[in-house]
Parts: C-alpha cells; structure tokens; sequence
C-alpha cells in the first residue's frame, strides 16, 4: 500500500512529535501475572494479520502530506518501551508493542489512525493473548477499509451556521515544557458506584464524565473567571457509512462551554442539562461535515499563512479533553486478569479518558498543570460517594 494521507496528514504536520511516545495515543496494560513474551509474540503475528494497518509506516509526501506506505520488514515484540516508536530496534514501524513485567504496552502514531482504529488492535491483541479464536475487528478486506474521509464527497445544509463560542476569554494553562509520564495519573473506581451517579442524575457516562472533569477543573483553578471549553472527538465512522476504516476519522469535534460562575455555581442537573443541550445541536451530518470540509482547506491552502488562520479557527479553545471509551477494550472473557489500564496522549495540558474494565472503572489522564486538577478530580468523586484509588502509571499498583 502506497497512498497519500488526507485525515493522517493534518496530524503529522508536527514532524518532531509524529513518532513521539508520549505525544501520540499510548497503552498500558496491567495484568495479574506476569507477560508470556511467547504467547504475546504470536499473539501480535495474529492481530497483524488481522489489522495490517498497523504495519504500515508514515512517510513523508510533497509539502505537509503524508504518504501511508508498506514496511516489509517484521514489526518485532520489544522489551520495554522505546524512546521513539519508529526506531530502528522496532524495524522503523509507525506502531509497536512492548512488554514489561506485568505490563503489555502498545504504541501508534495518531497520523496512522485514531483511537478507534488504535484499540481495535490493541483488543485484537489481547483478545488473542488471551486465547480467543478471532479478534475483534473484521473490517479487513471490506470496501471502505483503508478509505480516508476526507476524500468523500460531504456537504452541508445551505441554512448550516457553523457553532460559534461567545466569550471575552478562554482558560487556558501552560503546557509543560516536556512531555512526562510523570504527569499522567491512573484512578480506578467502582463502576456500579459511577453508574449509579449517572442514574441518580438521569444523565449518560460521557456527559456525566464531562461534568465532573469540568467541575474539577473549576476547583482546581478557583481565581479562573474566564470560559472553559472542553473538547470531545467524534468517531465519525457510520455516520459518514465507513465503519470499517481504519483511517482517521474522529478529527471532528464537538465542544462544551460554561463560563467560570456557571461551574463554580451550577448544580449538577441544571449543568448536565446545559452539556445536553450543547451536544445535540453538534453532533449532527452538518456539524461533522463542516469541520473536514474545513479541514481539508487547511491541507490546500495556498501558503502558509492561510493555513494558520484556518488552523486557529478548527483548533479552538480547548482548556482540555474528556472522552468516556467505554467497555469495548478489554473482553469479558479475560477483564479478571486486567488490574489496571493506562490509556491516552499528552496533546492537550488536561485530559480524561474513562475506560470499563469488568466491575472496575479506570479514569486515566494527563495534568500538565501544577496536579491540582487530579486532586480535585479525586476530591469530586468522594463527595459524589465515589471511593477512588490512585494507581501508580509506573506499576498498576496502588499509591
């Protein structure tokens, strides 16, 4: 496979991050025994083949495109992570996977894929490791696996206004000067004690997430009188009728916005509410549309101003990141042996991922602040009967 990047490319603009460990969409399994190097070594042949996506390596085309092209050369097990996940140890493959101990980690160049093409294989994986027959995803060899959204044919409503968030001023924070896994944190809950929060609130997992990663944030930075905007990608795979691609398609976003006063003083009804109402009116055709409709702009325009002035407009003003990934990562079959689990990026200075794993809850994340926010997050939680552990990103254990 040789093929331009369209969606892939917009990610890899940033060439000194494009195979960073860090900056890219990692994981981390915690299991309660320690890694069979064989049985994950042939476990990786078998999700390979079913996900041969993530053999391919990223190369850069003309200009800031991107070109997805076939390494020939085996994507080999490693032992313990690397410092760049194209390096030649990992024979210059743009994904891998390693082991440590207890722990299974695997690694992507988010100009590959995106999360959901990331944990269909990270699923197949484990899926195999674990013994099942067949992985999780099918979708190889279907009519739009390898295809790229951004080369459909989308439109919009004549009457589409594009969202647009009123406010003299957005929070923001610094982000720190280096990326660090120090700065990321694990916390693991029950999960019928969060569902029974949202069924006390009648609210979904994703919008009560965004509730309280937003209300936590307001805590931790109590002095903030500006407008927080928290951003959630959207998987826009059946949407645009390509469920089965493994090219990036959750580029979209839609985004909540409160001012500091409705944060530090709305309930968590009339707030839920407010996240309700915003969602609905976004994640729609026309709303996903417009955004790679822009996008691709941005991957012709003429120079490199332009480029940047439509970059600023899509970009927003995001103070962080909140996306509930659900169930779907770790089978059933096998969740008992799963203690811990470690996912996301460090692209944005605040970031939540919730992730179900059997009877447990895992909220991990990244604070690129002062950890302020984490406390507070923890702080939520308790008040909300939520009993929380810290898990240490390092080990899976207990802090």
């Amino acid at each position: 496979m040789n093929k331009r990047l369209l969606s892939g490319s917009l990610l890899g603009m940033s060439r000194s991050t494009m195979h960073s460990v860090e900056a890219n969409p990692f994981l981390r399994i915690y299991l309660d025994a320690e890694v069979d190097s064989d049985r994950l070594s042939g476990a990786l042949s078998q999700a390979l083949s079913e996900c041969p996506y993530m053999k391919c390596t990223l190369k850069a085309a003309e200009g800031i495109f991107l070109e997805l092209a076939d390494n020939d050369r085996p994507m080999p097990l490693l032992k313990g992570q690397p410092e760049v996940i194209n390096c030649e140890e990992n024979n210059g493959h743009s994904a891998g996977v390693y082991y440590k101990d207890n722990i299974i980690g695997v690694m992507v160049s988010h100009a590959l894929t995106d999360g959901v093409g990331f944990f269909r294989f990270a699923r197949t994986l484990l899926d195999h490791y674990f013994g099942e027959d067949e992985g999780i995803y099918r979708g190889y060899g279907s009519k739009d696996y390898d295809t790229d959204p951004m080369e459909l044919e989308l439109k919009v409503s004549d009457d589409y206004m594009p969202i647009s968030l009123s406010a003299d001023k957005f929070f923001t924070i610094s982000p720190a000067e280096s990326l660090s896994f120090d700065d990321t944190f694990i916390l693991r809950m029950e999960y019928c004690d969060f569902k029974a929060l949202c069924k006390s609130l009648n609210s979904s997992t994703q919008n009560v997430l965004t509730l309280l990663g937003m209300k936590a944030l307001s805590e931790a930075y109590p002095d903030n009188e500006a407008a927080v905007v928290s951003r959630l990608p959207v998987n826009a795979r059946n949407m645009f009728g390509i469920p089965d691609t493994f090219q990036n398609a959750s580029l979209a976003n839609m985004r909540i916005c409160f001012r500091a006063d409705e944060l530090s003083d709305g309930k968590d009804e009339e707030l839920l509410n407010g996240i309700k109402d915003q969602t609905s009116i976004q994640n729609n055709m026309d709303s996903i549309s417009y955004q790679y409709i822009e996008w691709r702009k941005v991957l012709f325009a003429k120079d490199h101003g332009e480029r940047m002035r439509l970059i600023v407009d899509l970009m927003g003003q995001d103070a962080l990141l909140i996306s509930n990934l659900g169930r779907g990562l770790i089978g059933e079959g096998y969740s008992s042996h799963v203690t811990a689990v470690h996912a996301g990026a460090m692209m944005f200075p605040l970031m939540v991922y919730g992730i179900v794993v059997g009877e447990k809850m895992f909220l991990t994340g990244y604070d690129a602040g002062d950890r302020d926010y984490k406390k507070a997050l923890i702080s939520i939680l308790n008040r909300r009967d939520i009993a929380v552990e810290e898990l240490d990103p390092a080990t899976g254990k207990t802090v």
